[in-house]
């Protein structure tokens, strides 16, 4: 079965008469017209560069690289142990976000971490799978993912937490099983819940929302709206592409918290980090909005369509 991205890649190509050949299945494949050739790697295109995409994969790296250039991101520092963190503390000052240093997904985010026993948990479940992490301050704004390619703008979505709505009869469960099925009951799921002091047996009122993560990852269960152009300040959509020139990019995925989407960066907005190979589906598949076909816009750049 083909990587999802890459069946988007190929259904754009077959739109415009571009000849592919799989590669390498679910992922790599090569796309051909008029003479111009392209390979595409899940999301990552040849035409950007190794060293930046490698520094791409650090967040330290992306928030120190983008802070250098007096970008806003949140101030961070990078940690091997508990210890660290708790160092982290001292200097950062709750509430934070603790996070691997590498990954892709949003995997093992925990984010609006406000004690030290929620610090504790956090370091500990990062640390199963990772052998660094990154400790940063926690910002508030809306969720905002922002597609940029050679200096031009060509998609945004918001990304807003999993939610269900109460009917006063069905359990949180229940809800979840009606609406959000594939959403993972975890332990982050559960520790959502019990900070608005509900379990999974809870029966929320009718029209009660409930948030049921704190972080707005898609990979995780969260929701995609697509967002135009005209709804986002001037200044934010330059900072967007200003980050991934600095980074030395071609193409990349900048997430960024933003306040209030009509003004400009000041107080308003900081970028959270860049990602090489950006998730393309929730772009073309948002769970609202209308879809944006920014794998026909990659391919007509890349073959000079």
């Amino acid at each position: 079965m083909l990587n999802p991205h890459t069946a988007l890649f190929i259904k754009a190509a077959q739109k415009l008469g571009v000849g592919y050949r799989i590669v390498n299945p679910p992922t790599l494949v090569r796309f051909t017209k008029n003479g111009k050739s392209t390979l595409i790697y899940r999301t990552q295109i040849e035409a950007n560069a190794l060293i930046p995409s490698l520094l791409c994969l650090s967040k330290y790296q992306t928030n120190l690289t983008l802070r250098k250039a007096k970008l806003p991101v949140p101030k961070q520092l990078c940690c091997q142990s508990a210890e660290d963190a708790r160092t982290a503390v001292k200097e950062i000052g709750f509430p934070l976000v603790v996070k691997p240093l590498k990954g892709l997904g949003g995997k093992y985010v925990t984010v609006n971490i406000k004690s030290e026993t929620e610090l504790r948990k956090a370091v500990n479940q990062v640390l199963k799978e990772h052998r660094g992490f990154v400790v940063e301050k926690f910002c508030q704004g809306k969720d905002y993912r922002f597609l940029v390619l050679k200096g031009k703008l060509i998609g945004i979505v918001k990304r807003e937490p999993p939610t269900v709505t109460g009917d006063g009869k069905h359990s949180v469960r229940q809800l979840l099983m009606i609406g959000n099925p594939k959403l993972p009951i975890d332990a982050e799921l559960r520790q959502t819940l019990t900070r608005r002091g509900l379990q999974l047996n809870s029966v929320p009122q009718t029209g009660i929302v409930v948030k049921l993560r704190k972080n707005a990852n898609i990979t995780t269960g969260a929701d995609s709206s697509t967002v135009t152009n005209n709804t986002i300040h001037p200044d934010l959509r330059k900072l967007a592409i200003k980050a991934v020139s600095v980074m030395g990019m071609s193409f990349a995925g900048v997430d960024m918290l933003i306040k209030n989407p009509k003004k400009p960066r000041k107080d308003n907005a900081v970028i959270l980090e860049l990602n090489s190979q950006p998730g393309i589906d929730i772009h073309e598949r948002p769970d609202k909005g209308i879809p944006q076909p920014v794998a026909e816009t990659i391919l007509r750049y890349l073959l000079h369509l």
